[in-house]
């Protein structure tokens, strides 16, 4: 593709390098977010339904000076 001064935008792409380190940037980011997201999955999946709902509902009340 030619942009409208003439350059050639698409003619140097990034050094492999820098490829490689993004991609392990993603890769590590979507190892935390599934690691993140395990850790309450398992902890509700053994306490009991009534448990994980109050305490569900008790942590969205933080800081609103709601009482429970």
């Amino acid at each position: 593709m030619v942009a409208p001064s003439g350059a050639d935008v698409f003619a140097e792409s990034a050094p492999r390098g820098e490829n490689t380190i993004l991609l392990l940037e993603a890769m590590a980011g979507l190892l935390v977010a599934l690691l993140g997201a395990t850790a309450p999955a398992g902890w509700a999946a053994e306490v009991r339904t009534g448990t994980a709902l109050r305490t569900e509902e008790n942590s969205h009340n933080v800081g609103r000076g709601c009482g429970s």
